[in-house]
């Protein structure tokens, strides 16, 4: 899993447990007291009073997705945080909530909004950039908000001591694992930042010295002693150096780039995670086309065959294929067969 699944991977977990902490709260509340068999008979009650009340298009949303489950199969985890919070907003009397300027009150309503509105930003736009610090600062904010839920509800005299202390405790585990993994994420996102910015420095000053070349595998070889074979944390230097070099139109990194994605480097790309990727193999040795050595030639040929690079075809394929020599050094051209396509490389 990249740096980006992992975060779009935490970004779903606090939005799935902001959603929980709520359906679980409200349906404690909805528990308590009136004399109603279940909690369910009490939702389904302010459903119908809502839906026949001054704002039905509160409630008719919820009302249709109730029918459409029923009494006996719907489940606290079928609530949505609008309604939830429309309910508890509107029907304090109903639910035995007490009064909007008690303390205890106006902290968990405060805080349920907060949720509320962190789904909604989510839903609308996705407020999370590119940015894997500020990605990770939204989701603190999120995390907060939750914790902060939590107490307020534990404090909340409408439910029974017994039960609120339990569903305290319930949830502020798993939030403050999330929280510890969240730390982790912050430390190792301020390593990747401080990363980029040598990598840049390095690549300006490469790019002014007299003996580009040179200064570029000097580059390479200070980045490859940081990566160790085995340990996944020290392939991302070696790969981010390249990929800023090719960038800047280093022929080298370009043709390292694409030996990367096409699979030549595959014990590299197997300890960072990374898949095949033909299409972008091709874009990077196309930036090199004019230094490619044979067996780059065959494997960017083999990939325009394959009709995996855009804007080519078979006939270009053919071709390149044509420009490779039979035999290079003490390696002959030949074809083999993976993933069901054919390809052609240098072997002894």
């Amino acid at each position: 899993m990249d740096s980006h699944q992992e975060l779009s991977a935490l970004k779903a977990e606090i939005a799935g447990t902001q959603t929980r902490i709520l359906q679980d709260y409200f349906r404690m509340s909805l528990e308590e007291g009136n004399g109603h068999s279940s909690w369910v008979t009490r939702y389904e009650t302010i459903l119908e009073d809502g839906v026949r009340g001054s704002h039905p298009s509160q409630y008719q949303g919820a009302k249709k997705a109730f029918d459409k489950k029923g009494v006996g199969t719907f489940d606290e985890r079928d609530m949505d945080i609008s309604i939830i919070c429309t309910m508890f907003e509107h029907h304090r009397d109903d639910l035995e909530l007490g009064k909007p300027g008690q303390t205890i009150y106006a902290d968990v309503l405060r805080y349920m909004r907060c949720i509320r509105d962190d789904r909604n930003d989510l839903y609308a736009h996705d407020s999370f950039s590119d940015d894997g610090f500020a990605v990770l600062s939204a989701i603190l904010v999120r995390l907060e908000h939750a914790m902060r839920f939590i107490s307020a509800a534990k404090r909340d005299w409408s439910i029974d001591r017994t039960e609120g202390s339990a569903y305290f405790h319930r949830w502020n585990v798993g939030l403050r694992e999330f929280e510890k993994r969240l730390s982790a994420k912050f430390a190792e996102s301020e390593s990747e930042r401080e990363l980029a910015e040598e990598i840049r420095t390095d690549i300006q000053r490469m790019l002014g010295s007299r003996d580009v070349q040179g200064s570029y595998f000097d580059l390479y070889k200070k980045y490859m002693n940081l990566h160790q074979d085995g340990e996944e944390g020290h392939v991302r230097p070696l790969l981010d150096f390249q990929r800023s070099a090719a960038k800047a139109g280093i022929s080298n990194a370009c043709i390292f780039m694409g030996d990367y994605y096409s699979g030549k480097l595959w014990p590299m790309r197997e300890l960072a995670g990374q898949e095949a990727d033909y299409s972008l193999a091709a874009s990077y040795y196309l930036m090199a086309r004019d230094d490619l050595q044979p067996d780059d030639k065959a494997q960017l040929a083999s990939i325009m065959l394959n009709g995996l690079c855009e804007g080519y075809g078979a006939d270009d394929g053919e071709t390149l294929l044509a420009q490779c020599p039979r035999r290079w050094g003490s390696r002959v051209l030949h074809s083999y067969e993976m993933d069901g396509m054919t390809f052609y490389a240098y072997g002894t």
